[in-house]
């Protein structure tokens, strides 16, 4: 429904009298995409869900509502975000989603359509023990492979991480409502905590500045730190893959400086007794980050890392903790199932095979990691 302006004058007089200033449409908003539960801060969740038309999104949780505001003005966008705290949504077990098409924002009143809701059951992960993580990496936008090695996958995952390079590229609003949150919303039913690692894919295009703001980590950036089971996820944001004077980026990269902040940021953190799980999308934190950041990670008490982006699947026991580089489209063919310290490989290369991981972490300080693939 488009509307003139003159629609709108003459609207405005019929909304003007109606007792919040708000005149009520008739159309519908319909939920898309999502939604999917990203853990974004060590108390805070993002929920984040697409309409198929820009309104205002909410989210219910028992009592209480949260709005996809900034600064306190509700956005209206086709992709909300909305901010839940942690301690809330754990203990509630359920939230409701909806929204209101919005067709106009005037100074002083409004035009609104129908309202849309539906609601979802959710599970926390559990506060120490064993913990079940789903791991997807390099999807490149086949989603349907990813979700169908994920599938295969055995036992009753705790949480989701996706480690990046999900979409093709980052320059469209589809490498976030389709390749992140629908891709979350399929392997987790928006019922389980996710943690979303930003791949280099994900920062190309002109939608990639836009994307970081939805994700609302508290550092300013793609970059932050949660628990999940006691155990303190450090989640990195490796950047691009190439110098930042490479001429694909036609000088106008500079994940330089934005590296140098999240050392400055690890930095500051101080050991608190949890284990760390160091979460990057590209592998060797010194060489993407700093050097130093694998020193410091161990201060920490950092005992393994999760990586992505070599299209391969390797278990690295070389450096100060050891680095599973969980899959994604390889050429190369591995044993599927749990792999017992070392990665075997099983045939001859062929077409890419896409694989996904399960990393199950023991309360011990072990862990056992499993192997699923499917056709890419």
């Amino acid at each position: 429904m488009r509307l003139s302006k003159k629609d709108i004058r003459d609207l405005a007089e019929t909304a003007h009298t109606s007792p919040n200033n708000t005149l009520y449409l008739p159309g519908e908003i319909r939920l898309t995409r999502g939604p999917a539960v990203f853990l974004t801060g060590e108390d805070v969740y993002t929920v984040l869900f697409v309409t198929d038309t820009a309104g205002v999104g909410r989210v219910k949780v028992g009592g209480r509502t949260f709005t996809d505001s900034v600064c306190g003005i509700a956005r209206t966008d086709r992709v909300h975000s909305v901010p839940v705290p942690r301690k809330v949504l754990d203990g509630a077990g359920e939230y409701t989603v909806y929204a209101r098409r919005i067709y106009h924002k005037g100074d002083y009143f409004c035009m609104a359509g129908c309202r849309t809701e539906r609601s979802f059951p959710f599970v926390p992960a559990p506060e120490k023990g064993d913990l079940d993580l789903l791991v997807v990496t390099d999807a490149h936008s086949k989603l349907d492979s990813a979700a169908a090695a994920a599938a295969k996958l055995p036992g009753r995952h705790d949480a989701l991480i996706l480690l990046g390079d999900e979409c093709g590229h980052g320059r469209t609003a589809e490498s976030l409502t389709d390749c992140i949150i629908g891709l979350a919303h399929t392997l987790t039913g928006g019922g389980m905590p996710c943690l979303y690692c930003r791949g280099n894919h994900e920062t190309r295009g002109e939608y990639a500045t836009v994307l970081p703001g939805y994700f609302r980590t508290g550092t300013g950036g793609m970059h932050y730190a949660a628990t999940l089971a006691g155990r303190r996820f450090v989640v990195f944001d490796t950047g691009e893959d190439k110098e930042d004077s490479h001429r694909e980026y036609s000088g106008f990269a500079d994940f330089d400086g934005y590296r140098e902040k999240q050392l400055a940021d690890l930095m500051r953190l101080v050991p608190d007794g949890r284990p760390v799980v160091a979460v990057a999308h590209i592998p060797d934190i010194d060489d993407r980050i700093g050097r130093g950041a694998n020193a410091k990670l161990k201060e920490l008490g950092c005992f393994l890392e999760l990586s992505g982006h070599q299209h391969s699947v390797e278990v690295r026991t070389d450096g100060e903790f050891p680095v599973l580089v969980t899959g994604g489209p390889c050429r190369r063919r591995y044993k599927e199932g749990a792999v017992e310290g070392r990665v075997e490989e099983a045939g001859t290369p062929g077409d890419p095979l896409m694989y996904c991981a399960s990393v199950v972490l023991r309360e011990n300080g072990e862990y056992v990691f499993t192997l699923a693939s499917s056709a890419f």
